[in-house]
Order: C-alpha cells, then structure tokens, then sequence
C-alpha cells in the first residue's frame, strides 16, 4: 500500500510539471533573507522561512520553534548610490543655490542619476511571526506528521522617472502583500524498493491578503492629479486562499533533492470592487548537497516550464547559493539570483543582512534591480 501512495504522489508531481501556464498577475513571493543572501535558494533549503518554498521542509526542524518577530528592511542600490553621489558632490550642492551656477558636469550627472538610474524602491517594516512544528498523532504506523502556523508580510513602495517623449514620465507602484500559512508536512519512515534515506512530502493552506497601488507612466505634470487620485483610493485588501505542495528527498546526509508546485492549482485574489489577480501554478526543483559540516551548497530552477530549458529565459529561473559556517554564530553567503551575484552574513540568527539582484525583466539583464535587506529577528 505504501508503494502505491508514493509512486501516485511522483506521478502527480510530474504531470503538473507539463501544465503550469503563465501567471496572470504577480504571486505572493515572500523570501527570507537568509535565502536573498544565498542566491534566493530555498526548494532544498532549511531556514526561518523555508515552508514559504517548500512545506515539506517543515519535517525537518528539529524540536518546536517559534519565531516571535522577523522585521525585514529593504532599500534599492539605487537609494544608496544616490547618497553616496550627494555626499561626494556635498561642497558644491551647498554652495550653489542656482542651478546655472553648477559645474556643467555635474548638472549632467544630476540628470542622468535622476531620468536613468534612480528608482526608489523601500521594503517597508513588516512583523512575521512562525511556529512549529506540533506533532500530529495520525495513528498510522509508516507516518510521522507535523504542522506549524505562520503569518508572513511583505510590504513596498518604489518610484521611478523616465526621460519621456517631450516631458519626464513616472511610475507609482505599492503593495502589501499578507499570508496566513497552515503547512502540514508527512515523513515515509519506510521507503519502497529499499530506497536510500528518507522522504518528505508536505501541504500547506495559506489565506491571502493584497493591496496595491500603480500608477505607471504618468507625466510629472500629473503629480496633483496622482496625490487626489490616491486620496480617493479604496484600500480595502484583496483575500484569497491558496495551497501549496513540496516533496522533499533526503538522499544521504550529503544530498538531498526538492520539488514543490506553489499556488497548485491557482489561486485567486478577488478586490471588493470585483477586480481579480489571477495567479497560476509555479513549479520549483532544488539540490543541496553538504560537502563538509560547515558549507551548504544549493541550487534552484524556479517557476519554470519545459520550454524553459531551451528558451533565453532559463537564466532567470536559476538560482545558485552557498552558506559557510564561519563560527557557531557568523554564517557567511553567497550565491547568484537570475545571473546577479549576491552577499549576505548572519549573526545568531537574529541579525541577517543580504546584498542581492531581481530581473525584473523577461530575459537576464533585461531589467535589473539590486536592493539591500536588514533583518532583525527574536527566535526561540
């Protein structure tokens, strides 16, 4: 019976492989900064946020855990090169009140930071809070099972200028994203065919909450018009549910392999004015493999298709990421995220910062946008 109830979960998980279609709208994607700093790895991956990839991962905490605040802090690259630019320009900003009167240099540096390469983007603070895994008595012999709760924010606002035609243009856009995750995860204590190691599978339901705002190519002119259109703004969040499934194989203490399809099925985000983010099924593969006790290594292909393999797009889908264990406290990472090279540190678990980079376009290079995220986190 066991032999049957595996092979039928490897069967599912490979036939939604060849269905996923593209996303209508942009799906929640919470990520850990742990996971930022080492590429955005995560299918394979165990840390703080690791049911938000693969709720199977959740058997693998050992004993009860709960986080009892996670506040993530995020600024664009683009932020921090501007105030670099002002404070090396410093004298001569404050000595020149009139335009005119600054060197012609630097007028074109102004304009070209400004129109090319200045795009706000700020993750707002926003408090996570975890816990689990509980035990679950099923009452069946060949499964240990567990679950956890969670509730996860991401919150962010990002402005841009474009040259335009004949006149600046601008993008407004903001959202705040919530989930409210339910993951169940399942352990085979026996596997068929005398198998090697040990297999994972997990669910997880998850209540979704969106609100959002964009205003995209507007002219300057319109910055009054934007301000009213805002205050006339109904804010009231979008709500959804969702589920999620991950298969997690523990080869050896070296290796192990992941699979995890977000959002099965799809999900819907309905608006109180009857406007929907229709968001489809996301198919996630992971690796790690363990080296030495101090040094993760961990790959991902995220959100991909079968066409994805040959397509110019496959680099956006992969991610690479390492983790080395410094000292008991100091962790170390590093890694790539769609082809942009990341860094990141940790300390104690309640410091973790990373440096990282987002193509925001379809193909690498398309559309790059490199932030640093601070986070401040109390777990027990």
């Amino acid at each position: 019976m066991i032999n049957k109830q595996v092979t039928s979960t490897l069967f599912v998980f490979s036939f939604l492989f060849f269905v996923t279609i593209e996303s209508v709208s942009a799906p929640i994607n919470i990520e850990g900064v742990e996971n930022l700093g080492m590429g955005g790895v995560g299918t394979a991956v165990n840390s703080p946020k690791a049911v938000l990839y693969n709720p199977a991962l959740l058997g693998l905490r050992e004993g009860f855990k709960i986080t009892v605040i996670d506040i993530p802090i995020t600024i664009s690259h683009d932020i921090v090169k501007t105030a670099m630019f002002i404070y090396k320009n410093m004298d001569e900003l404050m000595d020149n009140d009139d335009w005119d009167e600054l060197d012609e240099d630097l007028r074109d540096d102004i304009i070209d930071l400004a129109l090319y390469d200045f795009r706000i983007n700020i993750g707002m603070l926003a408090p996570n809070v975890s816990a689990g895994p509980y035990p679950l008595y099923t009452g069946v012999r060949w499964w240990d099972m567990w679950w956890g709760l969670g509730l996860y924010n991401e919150n962010y606002i990002s402005f841009s200028l474009d040259e335009g035609i004949l006149i600046p243009t601008f993008d407004l856009k903001a959202q705040a994203d919530a989930v409210v995750h339910l993951p169940f995860a399942f352990r085979v204590q026996h596997l068929p065919y005398r198998l090697p190691g040990q297999l994972y599978s997990g669910f997880a339901v998850k209540y979704m909450m969106r609100t959002r705002v964009e205003k995209t190519r507007r002219s300057i002119m319109e910055i009054e018009e934007v301000m009213d259109e805002l205050e006339d703004q109904d804010f009231e969040p979008g709500t959804g549910l969702g589920f999620d499934l991950g298969l997690y194989y523990d080869i050896s203490p070296k290796w192990s392999i992941a699979f995890a399809v977000r959002d099965f099925l799809g999900s819907t985000i309905e608006y109180p004015d009857g406007e929907k983010d229709e968001i489809s099924a996301r198919i996630d593969l992971g690796a790690e493999y363990t080296p030495h006790s101090r040094i993760e290594l961990a790959a991902d292909l995220r959100d991909i298709k079968f066409d994805d393999f040959t397509g110019a797009s496959f680099f956006t889908k992969l991610h690479l990421g390492c983790q080395f264990h410094l000292t008991r406290i100091l962790k170390l990472r590093g890694g790539l995220y769609q082809g942009y090279p990341t860094f990141g540190f940790g300390i104690g678990g309640a410091i973790n910062y990373a440096f990282y980079g987002r193509e925001l376009g379809r193909y690498a290079g398309d559309d790059p946008q490199l932030s640093h995220t601070l986070a401040f986190a109390l777990r027990f």
